[in-house]
This record gives C-alpha cells, structure tokens and sequence, in this order.
C-alpha cells in the first residue's frame, strides 16, 4: 500500500484524511526502513514546539523546506546545519535545491510520476548522495537498479528481479560508452517504471522460478555524466533533468589555462562526508515527512522549464544564465 510508510517503530499513513503515524509492533510489521522515526528521540515537549515552528512559516517553508531543519530541538541543531550545508553545496540554485528536497518526499508515498535525472560534469558528489545517502536514508525501502534496465533494447523483464517490490526508492548510475556519447533511456523501461501506478510488473525471484506480481511504487533517480534523451519525445513529460555544476575537488580546483578559477562553484571533498551521514536519517526523514505535508495534495510542485525540461550542456555560460 503506497499511502503507508514503515519505520522500525510504527508506521505513517500518508493519506490526506489520515496523515498520522501510528506507534506498535504490529503498525510496523512488513518492509522495515531500519530507522526510528524522528518523534521517538523527541519528547512532548519538543514535538509541540516543533510543530508550532513549523506551522507559523508555513508559505517560507514551501518555497524553502530546507528551514524545516531550523525546527529541530537544539541538540539535533548541528546535524540539521550540516545536512542544510550538504544541500547548499549539491544543489546551487534555490529553486533546484527546493525541488529535489520534496522528490525525495516522494518516495514515502510510492509516487513515481517522474523520474530524476541528476546530469553533469564529474566530481559532482552524484556518488556520495546516490550511493551512500540514499541508501543509508531509505534502508530497506532502497534498491539499486542496472542501467541495462534503462537502456536496453532487450525487454525489461529479461532484467527484472523481484527485489524491485515495495521499494519506494529506486537509484541507477548510467554510462555511453564514450563521454561525448549519449544515453539513450528505451521507452519500454519509461513507461514500466515512470508514471504507470497501475500496470502491474511480472519479475521472478533471483535464483527461481518464481514469479511475482507488482505494481511500481518506486521513485527513480538516475545520474550520468552524459547527455540523455528518451527513445521517444512524447516522454520527455516523464523526466526531470536536475543540473549539478558543484565540483567537489580532492586537492586542487580546477583551474583555465591563465590559472584562473572556473565560474561554478567548487569545494573540497570532504573524506568524512560517508561516516558523518551515519547521524542523518532521523533528521532528513523527519525534513522529508514535513516537506510532503506541506505540497498541496501531495503533488510536486510546478516547476521552471528551463532548469528540469531540456537536456543541459555544460558550460560556464550555462551556469550563468541559470544563476
């Protein structure tokens, strides 16, 4: 049932006449996120002022859920203020950076009208968020998807597993065979897994010959260094393109041949990031609740067409004219 979330202690139901979460052993039986939820580390006092917080900066807080992290008591303030930095840095642009907060709400509620295409230069930090922190977030809500799922001419189903079902976030790292190549996403696997709420998959057991029945609840984010563009044009509708022009550099920035800095911004990889991210999942699942209780029916917000509808080339210019 995608209108309900499981965590270790409880569950949220997500519908809009219901929106509460639901404490026991029993609410918590099924698919196990391994994470407590946030309020389980809070004490009554501390949820009534959050929410107060919160509902007194509720216009604020749509146009910039990443507040929401000012909201937390004090002694979870520094892990929200480097939760908030770690967004800053990914995600330059506000509106960007506001969008990708409430896709990721997305994947409590199984939504997957559209799929997520982070795409850019390397040294993005598409590893770190893709590989370690989504995992890390959605626990046993996460899988990983091949990227012959996407890009196949083969059938989806030759590639599908049953490990795809009730997962509610879904991750894919997609690659051409040289950089300047692009990546072609096949339009069977676009309509299997992007915007088909009802259309029930057909994917065996790995190591079996059983085969489950499901439908797609997952909400996809895939990353490449290339440049994408769907089989088909009548799917681009299904597809966000998230521009990233950080570079994240191990020891020195990138330099033009005068010895000048590039125009887009650049920080230095921190070493620490994967093991500092063990203290966010409470947090940044608690950011994630109140940022899909904030969009008027759960749905995500409209968006700018010259930041999620095209593919990006990437450039200086580029940069400077989307900011």
């Amino acid at each position: 049932m995608r209108h309900l979330f499981h965590f270790s202690n409880g569950t949220f139901d997500f519908r809009p006449d219901k929106r509460c979460f639901v404490a026991g052993d029993d609410a918590g039986r099924g698919v196990n996120c391994g994470h407590p939820y946030l309020e389980s580390t809070l004490t009554a006092v501390e949820s009534q002022e959050m929410h107060a917080r919160v509902q007194i900066q509720l216009d604020l807080l749509l146009a910039r859920p990443w507040l929401l992290l000012d909201c937390l008591p004090a002694r979870l303030q520094p892990v929200g203020r480097e939760i908030s930095q770690y967004f800053q840095q990914m995600f330059t642009d506000e509106e960007t950076r506001a969008y990708v907060i409430f896709a990721l709400s997305m994947c409590l509620t199984g939504n997957n009208e559209v799929a997520h295409l982070l795409n850019g230069r390397g040294c993005n930090g598409k590893t770190d968020f893709l590989e370690k922190l989504l995992p890390l977030l959605f626990g046993d809500y996460h899988c990983t998807m091949g990227a012959q799922l996407w890009t196949s001419p083969a059938p989806a189903s030759k590639f599908l597993t049953a490990s795809l079902k009730d997962k509610r976030c879904a991750t894919a790292e997609l690659s051409a065979s040289t950089t300047k190549a692009k990546v072609v996403l096949r339009e069977h696997a676009v309509k299997a897994f992007v915007g088909n709420t009802d259309v029930a998959i057909q994917a065996r057991e790995p190591y079996s010959r059983t085969v489950q029945v499901f439908v797609s609840q997952f909400a996809s984010f895939l990353s490449t260094n290339n440049n994408v563009q769907p089989e088909n044009d009548s799917l681009r509708h299904r597809l966000r393109y998230i521009p990233l022009f950080t570079h994240f550099y191990p020891h020195m920035p990138m330099r033009r041949s005068d010895g000048s800095l590039f125009g887009f911004p650049q920080f230095r990889r921190d070493a620490t990031l994967p093991e500092r991210m063990r203290a966010w999942p409470v947090p940044l699942l608690w950011l994630l609740v109140q940022a899909q209780l904030l969009l008027p029916n759960g749905k995500l917000p409209d968006v700018s067409e010259t930041r999620f509808a095209q593919v990006f080339h990437f450039t200086e210019r580029k940069f400077a004219e989307l900011t």
